[in-house]
């Protein structure tokens, strides 16, 4: 008798603990959106359906082309789901400065989302054809429950240091958490993409699926790419085509090569997935729970890596997984609104492709340069044998050092406390002053090539011979 009153002493003091474990986090999510909602934001009036379990984030930014004809016309495609299991809400974004084609653009984008829930036909811009009014009707008759959150006219639109797509789609998050915890408290899924992507049919489906493990606090999938360069003629989509194969061809044998560069996981995300198996959100493919998106402070509102930024908070309070099934469809499109991202290296690429037919990339003895060196620095500092005189031999290309012994000196003194040289302190003044001269020298001793030239030398296997 006296076992069984311990143990079901244990079992109510577990529950006691689970339950006040639930309760700061709601209080940490209602602070969250205290502070990320105050009483000057607008809210979508109408409530979340009690059946909603995926509110889904779309930021928009001028994209009145393909929000509609791409993106929410395969929301209303979706299989396997019910209509009501998941919601669209639009943050159709700008700064109060902007003017222009892009207001115009946002302005239209407004009406037509306006349209698609009250079927006013007088909303609808001047200048609309009978094939956007075709789509349009076409997503209204699906019945989809799809929302606008008005961050573009003037008296509502972000302040200059916030019209970011960062920025846009903390907006979003935080309206899909506050209407989660208005309906019934519950810990949904919040997932994002992008105006210009269409979905896969099952896209929805694969994300109920994989949030199924309640250990899961995040979920991406596949991201492939379509064309999307309409102003091409049929040649120059083939040319542009085949150099884009060979950019992606270039980065995915850099990729095998160089397995731990920094440089080529910064760069590799948005170009052919997922590196050495780590798991990375983008912004066109990106899902959390929503009480874990409040937890980590939500996404952070900057003008590019918001979103692998978010992933790696997510990855600290719970586990983020890759869906295979849950597969989107990004237009490849010009964009220089990111500092990072498919759409700035989209414009990079037409510019190349403009000037002389072929991408412009770094050169991989440059890259092999920086990782031996790395590695026998590395090396070095475990073995408790760096000194002034090998590190100044380690920095050396063809009998030619790339810094003097008093640059060198400065480096050692800051290094020599460190257990890697990845961990030095990129802010300290010093060091970012050497690493822009390293990379001058190195520029200078292996300059950039096109991906013809570069991919000659991948191939060239006497180049790589350790």
């Amino acid at each position: 008798m006296g076992f069984e009153n311990s143990q079901r002493t244990e079992e109510i003091k577990e529950m006691e603990s689970e339950k006040i474990e639930e309760i700061n986090e709601l209080e940490q999510v209602r602070e969250f959106i205290k502070k990320e909602l105050p009483p000057t934001e607008k809210r979508i009036e109408t409530p979340m359906h009690q059946e909603c379990k995926v509110s889904v984030v779309i930021p928009v930014y001028a994209e009145r082309k393909d929000i509609f004809s791409r993106t929410l016309l395969s929301f209303a495609d979706q299989k396997d789901v019910d209509i009501d299991n998941f919601e669209v809400i639009c943050v159709v974004n700008n700064s109060k400065e902007t003017l222009g084609k892009i207001k115009k653009e946002n302005k239209d984008s407004l009406s037509m989302l306006t349209y698609l829930q009250n079927g006013d036909e007088n909303l609808l811009p001047s200048d609309i054809t009978n094939k956007e009014k075709e789509i349009l009707n076409k997503i209204r008759d699906s019945k989809i429950n799809i929302f606008a959150i008005d961050k573009s006219t003037k008296e509502k639109a972000f302040s200059k240091e916030l019209a970011n797509v960062g920025g846009a789609r903390e907006r979003g998050l935080a309206e899909s958490i506050a209407r989660f915890l208005e309906n019934q408290n519950k810990n949904g899924i919040i997932a994002h993409t992008d105006a210009d992507t269409r979905l896969g049919s099952q896209y929805i489906a694969s994300l109920l699926n994989a949030f199924d493990d309640e250990s899961v606090v995040g979920v991406t999938g596949p991201i492939q790419m379509e064309q999307g360069e309409d102003y091409l003629n049929e040649k120059q989509k083939i040319d542009f085509t085949e150099m884009n194969k060979r950019f992606r061809t270039y980065w995915s044998k850099m990729q095998k090569l160089f397995p731990n560069s920094d440089f080529i996981r910064k760069n590799i995300k948005d170009i052919i997935g997922e590196t050495n198996n780590e798991i990375s959100f983008n912004g066109a493919n990106m899902a959390s729970r929503a009480f874990a998106a409040a937890k980590v402070g939500g996404i952070d509102k900057i003008a590019g890596e918001e979103d692998t930024t978010f992933g790696k908070k997510l990855s600290k309070v719970g586990k983020i997984i890759y869906a295979p099934e849950a597969i989107v469809y990004p237009k490849i499109r010009r964009s220089l609104r990111t500092t990072t991202g498919h759409g700035l290296r989209t414009d990079q690429m037409m510019k190349a492709f403009e000037n002389n037919g072929d991408v412009i990339v770094e050169n991989p003895l440059k890259i092999k340069f920086i990782e031996d060196s790395k590695k026998s620095i590395n090396q070095l500092l475990a073995e408790k044998k760096l000194t002034e005189e090998n590190f100044l031999e380690i920095l050396k290309v063809d009998d030619e050092f790339l810094l003097n012994k008093k640059d060198v000196h400065i480096l050692f003194e800051i290094l020599k406390n460190n257990p890697n040289i990845e961990n030095l302190p990129r802010e300290n003044p010093a060091v970012a002053n050497l690493s822009r001269y390293i990379e001058k020298a190195l520029q200078k001793k292996f300059p950039q090539l096109t991906t013809h030239e570069a991919l000659a030398q991948l191939d060239d296997k006497n180049n790589y011979e350790t």
